[in-house]
């Protein structure tokens, strides 16, 4: 408490410093609004002016009938002196010495009758310290009607710049009229039907710029129209008053439209916002002061007073020597408010009508700084744009301060001088404004969300720290800015519509699609830090041409369309990724994680790096090809369905499902190691062209074929198919044994199905597994067999020997005992119905069996393998020896010959 107390002491004290200043009090009859402009000032001598010491209640009388004009403080009446101007009218001007008025003023009321509707202008070649000044409308009274009719609809105001308004037609018979436009800036509007009230009088106690809305029937009166007040020094015009520490604002300028008053037989229309115009070098305000040129309220059925209009620029307008150099303007502290005025039902009435006046129209606030102009308040304007314009001589300024309509930063007009106009925002604009950064524009967002219809221009954005431009819009807009974005802030798409881009287009910060489509058509949109797509919203990748350049691409929505992302992906749940039929997409990111969906639809889709589908969510579905040049890691589904898939680049299925369904075949043209489910449902067919290995399991009852190699398990492991199993020539078999135990120490394959080969099988021993005469090996079931190994490779056993008799009958392996091996058909002798097999099989270079006349077991059929039965010849296989055995009888071993001499022949044939 005691902080406020002293606050408010400490600013009660520095609100009652008076300064003096020079001034000079000109009215300037005949010149038009539209005209009114410093420059058109010839040079004051310095000799002349006005010096009060406002101090006390101070009143100016202006009286335009004729060429005078006085000025009244009290009892005392100062008189001008009209002094004519080089090329222009003359002005009044006054001349006050050591006046003492006395007192403690806080305000400065200018009254009396205009009607010329001139401003009033207050020009010093010094500073100016002003206290308040109020030139606002006061109430325009119409003709009061008599009788006991319904009551008409009240006028609107006049506009800012005068512009008549219109009352609205009259009813039927026996009703009263609407009342008339707006009087003095505009002409008044003539009421329709029986007692429409005119427009309201001009000779009021104000000055006018826009007029009064017209009354209604009985005694209901239009607003007055807000004044026009210019005020111009060389370096500041301050501004003291005591402050209310609780209030928001107080005003120091104000130019208000007064409100209209409710008659017997009518409502009244609010008069229009005024205008104020500033030229300075420092217009300084304290905190929480505020300039107003808003609209007059209208009661229920009148309209609303248009809103004013506030001109801000660095232009002096009083110093003889740098008269129109452009200078730096500093606009502090103030808040601006140009709105229109509002409707409202009488308060008393007891049965209130809903209001169907209209609104007042949008004023105006032009800021045009040559060097920087800043505050920290708010500008308030009802509808219509804020233009800032820096295209001054000395072009380069810089431009903070509040907003919530429709901005326009910069120039783009022919012949202007280089630079650039800077605004920076301390809170967030509009959702509805169209922010436009002309060539010679710079808009800073400062730490806020600036929300925006539509952004255009070929200037510069400025995504301050923290700050944020969110471009909102229903509809379909082709985003054609072209200048650059900067900053390490964020620029958003919002709302439902499109945005279509067509060049390229960079930033600082980050790109957020937070709804809507965004479209890229064969350009670039560059995000320094992020870019992220949100549920429910889309981007569009329109042709080859189109990418995404971003440290980081996060996507809850949908990315379609053909084009290159050049980003770490994070799809995440619910996010989908959809390449159509003729689609191509290409992801070079360094990281690819997928946690939502990629929607194959007869596209193409690359990763130059790896992609991880991420468990439990992350899926690939659909028809198409998919290019992994780091290969996939497939902890959730892919699914493929409709048609052809090809999947070029290695994939292991860590602990996720791979299935094709449908009538549909899945190429894999890398390695495949499965630790998950591949599931090939019946009439579907899963391929394997590069190696497959893991412990997975193959369900469903369709088809896999294999064209590489086939590793079951990780050393060793049991494999199951629940359909069929196709083995191509390329292909080939591996078997691991480790010991006797089916699966867990040696390798096996379990085929509910059909088993198809025509591969080699290859049979190897690890972990210093040596297997024992009389040990089997079960490595293949199947439902039904067709075809036979192209080779059969077998590891030498010391002291054994392998038969593989009934590999083709139930799939097995047996290690035997050292036998005469010349006893080809295994019925225990070494006879002659033994050479007749070898006799057969005589001349095979590769995948001989024991049956076909491999007696030595290295796969072909040779003379080595008829020793082996010369040795044993006639002997039991039990006393036979591999190395050793009985020499045949002579007139046996002359019948063998015998049986020889065609294939000696043979082989001199060769």
């Amino acid at each position: 408490m005691e902080d406020r107390a002293r606050i408010a002491s400490y600013l009660g004290e520095i609100m009652r410093r008076i300064v003096a200043t020079l001034a000079v009090l000109v009215m300037t009859p005949g010149l038009a609004l539209a005209q009114l402009n410093p420059l058109s000032y010839a040079p004051l001598d310095s000799g002349l002016g006005l010096n009060p010491i406002l101090e006390g209640t101070a009143t100016a009388t202006i009286v335009t009938t004729g060429i005078s004009a006085q000025f009244t403080y009290g009892t005392t009446v100062y008189n001008a002196v009209m002094t004519p101007q080089a090329g222009g009218p003359a002005i009044a001007v006054f001349t006050f010495t050591n006046v003492d008025l006395g007192g403690k003023a806080r305000e400065l009321t200018i009254t009396g009758s205009n009607t010329g509707a001139n401003p009033v202008a207050i020009l010093s070649h010094q500073n100016i310290t002003m206290i308040p000044v109020a030139i606002n409308g006061g109430v325009v009274e119409s003709n009061p009607l008599s009788g006991t009719r319904t009551p008409g609809v009240g006028g609107g105001a006049g506009g800012a710049n005068g512009q008549a308004g219109t009352g609205p037609s009259a009813g039927s018979a026996g009703v009263s009229g609407g009342g008339g436009g707006g009087g003095n800036g505009g002409a008044g509007g003539t009421g329709t039907g029986t007692g429409g009230g005119a427009g309201g009088s001009a000779n009021v106690s104000n000055l006018l710029v826009g007029g009064g809305g017209g009354g209604g029937g009985g005694f209901a009166s239009g607003g007055g129209g807000g004044g026009a007040i210019e005020l111009g020094a060389v370096d500041t015009i301050a501004f003291n008053v005591e402050l209310d520490l609780f209030e928001e604002y107080t005003p120091v300028i104000t130019a208000n439209g007064g409100a209209g008053s409710t008659g017997g037989s009518g409502s009244g229309g609010g008069g229009a916002g005024g205008q104020i115009y500033l030229h300075a070098k420092q217009v300084i305000p304290l905190p929480r002061q505020a300039f107003t040129a808003i609209g007059g309220d209208a009661t229920y059925q009148g309209g609303g007073g248009g809103g004013g209009k506030i001109i801000i620029d660095g232009l002096q307008s009083s110093d003889p020597a740098s008269r129109g150099v452009p200078i730096a303007t500093t606009f502090a502290s103030s808040g601006l408010s140009a709105a229109g005025g509002t409707i409202a039902p009488p308060v008393n009435n007891p049965n209130p009508v809903l209001p169907i006046g209209t609104k007042g129209g949008a004023g105006q606030i032009v800021l045009r700084p040559s060097l920087p102009i800043v505050t920290t308040q708010n500008i308030t304007l009802d509808g219509g744009p804020i233009v800032v314009n820096g295209s001054g001589t000395s072009a380069g300024a810089i431009l903070k301060y509040i907003i919530d309509r429709d901005l326009q930063v910069g120039t783009n007009q022919s012949g202007v001088a280089s630079g650039y106009a800077r605004l920076g925002v301390n809170e967030p604009l509009a959702a509805n404004a169209h922010l436009a950064i002309e060539a010679t524009g710079i808009f800073q967002t400062g730490a806020f969300k600036q929300t925006v219809a539509k952004l255009t221009g070929s200037g510069r954005l400025e995504l301050d720290a923290g700050g944020t431009v969110a471009l909102a819009s229903d509809a379909t807009v082709n985003f054609d800015f072209t200048g650059s974005i900067t900053g390490t802030g964020t620029f958003q798409k919002a709302g439902r519509g499109m945005l279509i881009r067509s060049t390229n287009l960079e930033m600082g910060g980050a790109f957020q699609n937070l709804s809507g489509v965004v479209a890229v058509n064969g350009a670039s949109i560059r995000a320094a830090t992020a870019f992220s797509n949100a549920a429910g919203a889309e981007v569009q990748l329109l042709n080859l041409g189109s990418s995404i350049v971003s440290p980081t691409l996060t996507n809850l929505g949908r990315i379609v369309g053909s084009g290159t992302v050049d980003a770490n992906l994070s799809n995440q749940p619910g996010g989908v990724i959809r390449v159509m039929e003729g689609d191509s997409q290409r992801y070079i990111g360094a990281t690819n994680n997928n946690a939502g969906n990629i929607s194959l639809l007869g596209g193409t889709i690359e990763f130059t790096q790896g992609v991880t589908n991420v468990a439990l969510t992350g899926g690939i579905s659909g028809r198409g090809t998919i290019i992994a040049d780091g290969g996939i890691l497939n902890e959730g589904f892919m699914a493929f369905s409709g048609g052809n898939t090809d999947i070029i680049g290695n994939v292991l299925n860590l602990l996720g499902q791979v299935s094709t369904v449908g009538n549909s075949t899945s190429s894999f043209y890398g390695d495949f190691l499965n630790g998950g489910t591949v599931l090939t449902a019946t009439g579907s067919t899963t391929v394997f062209l590069g190696s497959q290995a893991g412990i997975g399991s193959f369900t469903g009852g369709g088809t896999v074929e294999y064209a590489g190699p086939i590793i079951p398990g990780n050393s060793p492991a049991l494999v199951s198919y629940g359909g069929n199993v196709t083995l191509a020539p390329s292909a080939t078999l591996k078997i691991e044994l480790g010991g006797t135990t089916r699966g867990a120490q040696y390798d096996a394959l379990n085929i509910a199905g059909a088993f198809s080969t025509n591969s080699a099988l290859e049979v190897s021993l690890i972990n210093g597994f040596t297997p024992l005469i009389g040990q089997t090996f079960d490595i293949l079931n199947w439902g039904s067999l067709s075809g036979q190994f192209s080779s059969v490779a077998l590891p030498t056993l010391p002291g054994a020997s392998w038969d593989t008799s009934q590999l083709y009958v139930n799939g097995t392996l047996r290690v035997v005992a050292p036998t005469v091996n010349g006893d080809f058909d295994g019925n225990g002798f070494v006879d002659a119905n033994d050479l007749n097999g070898w006799k057969a099989g005589f001349g095979k270079t590769t995948g001989a069996t024991k049956a076909q006349g491999d007696a030595d077991g290295d796969g072909d059929v040779d003379g080595a393998d008829f020793m082996a039965w010369q040795r044993g010849f006639g002997q039991p296989t039990s006393f036979a020896s591999p190395t050793t055995g009985a020499v045949p009888e002579p007139n046996c071993l002359l019948l063998a010959l015998g049986a020889l001499l065609p294939l000696g022949f043979r082989l001199r044939q060769r």
